[in-house]
Order: structure tokens, then sequence, then C-alpha cells
């Protein structure tokens, strides 16, 4: 989303701009592997084996499988899917300050009533907004 907005910002002033800020984010996008991975061996445990992030190494995998094979259309559709859920509940965590250390504390009953109240409001809300 970021290297799309610095491209649209550079559209307004012309195509020049779009090639010169295209290439100058990408570049700094890339610089942050070695990045990572520098940091993860200046700021590891002595007791602890250097190691990357699970997610640099997650990214890494997906970045060498999508260059080796191409995903049909429907595999792509449902991986974006995914995607805009997992972004979304994770912003929706970081901004909550969730963790799952605390929804290991919220009891089975209180989810039980919170989706029943959910179930019963949402459909007499949508009800209601749509007959105003």
């Amino acid at each position: 989303h970021d290297t799309a907005s610095v491209v649209g910002a550079a559209a307004a002033i012309g195509e020049n701009s779009v090639e010169v800020a295209a290439t100058l984010k990408v570049a700094r996008t890339i610089w942050i592997v070695p990045l990572v991975i520098f940091s993860a061996w200046i700021f590891r445990n002595q007791k602890d084996n250097f190691g990357l992030p699970l997610f640099v190494v997650l990214f890494v995998m997906a970045s060498l499988l999508n260059a080796f094979f191409e995903p049909d259309a429907a595999f792509t559709s449902y991986l974006k899917l995914i995607n805009k859920i997992c972004l979304l509940t994770g912003l929706f965590c970081i901004g909550t300050q969730i963790s799952l250390e605390n929804l290991k504390t919220i009891k089975i009953k209180s989810v039980i009533l919170a989706s029943s109240v959910w179930a019963f409001i949402v459909p007499i809300s949508l009800i209601l907004v749509q007959k105003i």
C-alpha cells in the first residue's frame, strides 16, 4: 500500500516522476531484507543462536515461490482474501491492544454471549437503517 501511495503521488506530477519514485521506493523496500538480517545478528542474545524472524523467512519463501510458479486466478484471489483478513485482524489487535495472552483469559460463555448479542443486533440495525 505504501508503494502504491508513492506511485500515486508521483503520478500527479508526471510520468517521469512515477519511474523515479517507483524505482527509489522498491530499492528502499529491498534494503529491508539485509537490514533485518543484520539487526537480528547484532541484537541476538548470547545464549540464543542467530535466527531470522519467522515473517522474514516466510516472505522470502513466498517471493521465491511466486518467482518460479504462477498461481491461477482463483488461488490468487483466495490468497488476497486471506491477506486482507489477516491484515485487518492484525491492525484491529494492535489498535485495541489485544494479545494472545488476553484472548486466552476470555471464557467461552462470554464469547457465546457477545456473539449472540451481535447476531441479534446486527440484522435489526440493518433493517432499521434500510427503512430510514
